[in-house]
């Protein structure tokens, strides 16, 4: 997913469920900075704050805690369909295809 462009965060926000995938790396992104709720709530709630594409985009890893690094190390050996390039890829390019104007 293109942190750069809204319409990625808009699409995902929009979603009943999220496809395995996004919520996959939504939930590693949530742990690493810190959110223990990592419920389809609590991730559309984060992609609507003001200013969270910064906030990831600045984010110093130094603050991640050993536990969540732990969490997060299990999560990408667990779900490391989730975590590959060409998979991520090809489901960003079909939200914005099928969604949202191209980015």
């Amino acid at each position: 997913m293109d942190l750069h462009c809204s319409d990625n965060f808009n699409y995902s926000r929009s979603l009943r469920a999220p496809p395995t995938v996004i919520r996959d790396i939504l939930e590693g992104v949530l742990r690493l900075m810190g959110t223990q709720d990592t419920s389809w709530n609590s991730m559309k709630t984060f992609l609507a704050k003001r200013g969270v594409k910064d906030e990831i985009l600045s984010f110093d890893a130094r603050r991640i805690s050993s536990k969540n690094r732990e969490i997060v190390e299990k999560l990408l050996e667990e779900r490391s369909d989730s975590f590959d390039p060409q998979v991520k890829g090809l489901l960003g390019k079909h939200a914005v295809d099928s969604r949202t104007k191209k980015c």
